[in-house]
């Protein structure tokens, strides 16, 4: 057995053991793979695709490691940020698949079709998205009824079920999102899925607040956040979110304290969990409303001090950051 020094990366572990045996695919996928995880993308590409070259060439199209290296680097392309060159990979899986596996609603396939119904989405091509998400969903009930063996993931199924509901949320059908996401929480509970559960009783939350029911609203973002709290711990980011949307609501129903409360509790886990780009975004975003609740309090020496910070940040970002000019209006 060949030992590496423990101050080389894993990919670096692995490119040396390449040296040795150029010709072999698993090397080559392993390499991907290590790459991959430390999100070094174009080497995890360049990796997968000599490691699929040499599959192919000895495999054959349909074989297991060849639907395996492809899902891989399609993941790697939607990782990236590639989506144009993410679809075109999903939809080669996918036909591989289909040659492989048949009619059958394989389990495999409806994963291929959330991953395309994915890249759909943060493309805003959401009838596409919708079309896919409820395929796989199809796909995933069909086998979970037929299948003789105990390999259903509702874990996955439940998953699905949210995606299906954030899409149709989306696209203003709300009370039809209503229901699958009742399902997905039915699921979710059932199986003890807390982490999973927070994210639909949120999305549950974005429903009765779009309807106007805000104390329906206030009661799921609250439950939201103490399952965020149990699966993730104090502080975590997803927790921001929910935070967020709390003042919201409270200042929509005139209770400013509380929403003050809670901005400033979202404000506190963006600082905590600060990176740049996006999340300066974020901070701005949440001191605007501490701003406005400063407002309409007759705050106006917190309201200026509150504008300044928000200035200070454009500075920063070196741009326009969106919302702050209605707030000198």
């Amino acid at each position: 057995m060949v030992c590496y020094s423990l101050r080389c990366s894993n990919s670096q572990r692995f490119q040396k053991a390449l040296n040795s045996y150029n010709n072999d695919a698993t090397i080559y996928n392993v390499l991907g793979n290590a790459h991959f995880n430390e999100r070094n993308f174009d080497e995890a590409i360049d990796a997968y695709q000599r490691g699929l070259e040499i599959e192919l060439q000895n495999l054959g199209s349909t074989h297991p490691n060849v639907i395996v290296t492809l899902s891989n680097l399609s993941e790697t392309y939607k990782e990236r940020g590639d989506y144009e060159l993410a679809l075109k990979s999903y939809y080669e899986l996918l036909r591989l698949q289909n040659l492989k596996f048949g009619t059958m609603c394989h389990p495999d396939i409806a994963a291929t079709m959330q991953s395309i119904a994915w890249v759909y989405d943060v493309t805003g091509q959401l009838s596409a998205a919708l079309y896919c998400i409820k395929y796989s969903l199809a796909l995933q009930q069909q086998f979970n009824e037929t299948s003789k063996y105990n390999h259903i993931d509702f874990r996955k199924l439940s998953m699905t079920l949210s995606h299906a509901g954030c899409l149709l949320f989306r696209v203003n059908r709300v009370s039809t999102a209503m229901k699958y996401f009742d399902e997905a929480l039915l699921i979710q509970r059932r199986n003890n899925y807390i982490g999973e559960g927070s994210f639909t009783i949120y999305n549950i939350a974005l429903c009765h607040q779009s309807n106007g029911y805000y104390d329906k609203a206030i009661k799921c973002y609250t439950e939201a956040l103490r399952l965020e709290e149990i699966s993730n711990g104090k502080n975590h980011k997803d927790s921001s979110a929910t935070l967020y949307k709390l003042g919201q609501v409270y200042f929509a129903v005139g209770d400013l304290d509380k929403a003050l409360f809670h901005f400033h509790g979202a404000l506190e886990v963006e600082r905590e969990n600060f990176s740049y780009a996006n999340d300066l975004n974020n901070v701005a975003r949440i001191l605007i409303e501490i701003g406005y609740v400063h407002y309409f309090q007759g705050c106006h020496g917190l309201f200026h001090d509150v504008l300044r910070e928000i200035c200070e940040l454009e500075e920063i970002a070196g741009g326009f950051i969106p919302g702050i000019r209605t707030m000198y209006q």
